[in-house]
């Protein structure tokens, strides 16, 4: 009985070229089993406010200097900024909901265009709050509606 051996090389040569293509497309994939990819760390970020939605009326406050209107969330639960030109302090509990308590800050006149008060009062309503899929931070009132969102300005100083 003799055997044809032609066809014989044709599957070891497709073996062959199957195998790189594997290899190559793992490469590609990523690695973790699928995990998301570590997410956005709250804390030690420079967060800087950038507008506010009134969900109840509608109306969209945009923030001109968003670097005037910052929040630093530390990991101690303490938190520092700025509100236009003058500095913020206080502490925050991100369990159950999103708290924050102000505390000391400095109290000068920034001007009739400041949004110092608006941006204050903003935080003091914030009960709820986290990362949303874009990378920003929102900040979110229980019974006003209002809504902040803040975009991260970089690693804290």
């Amino acid at each position: 009985m003799r055997t044809d051996t032609s066809n014989m090389r044709r599957p070891s040569w497709f073996a062959s070229v199957s195998l790189c293509l594997l290899l190559s497309l793992a490469g590609c994939m990523s690695v973790g089993g699928g995990k998301k990819p570590a997410a956005i760390p709250l804390t030690d970020i420079t967060w800087q406010w950038i507008e506010t939605v009134d969900q109840e009326s509608g109306v969209r406050t945009t923030v001109a200097y968003p670097e005037n209107y910052t929040i630093v969330f530390g990991t101690d639960g303490t938190f520092r900024g700025k509100a236009d030109c003058n500095l913020i302090g206080g502490r925050y509990v991100n369990t159950e909901g999103f708290k924050i308590t102000p505390g000391p800050s400095t109290m000068a006149y920034c001007g009739e265009n400041s949004l110092d008060q608006k941006y204050l009062e903003g935080l003091g309503l914030a009960r709820a709050g986290g990362l949303d899929g874009s990378g920003h931070l929102t900040l979110e009132s229980a019974r006003s509606g209002i809504r902040m969102l803040f975009r991260n300005g970089g690693v804290a100083p």
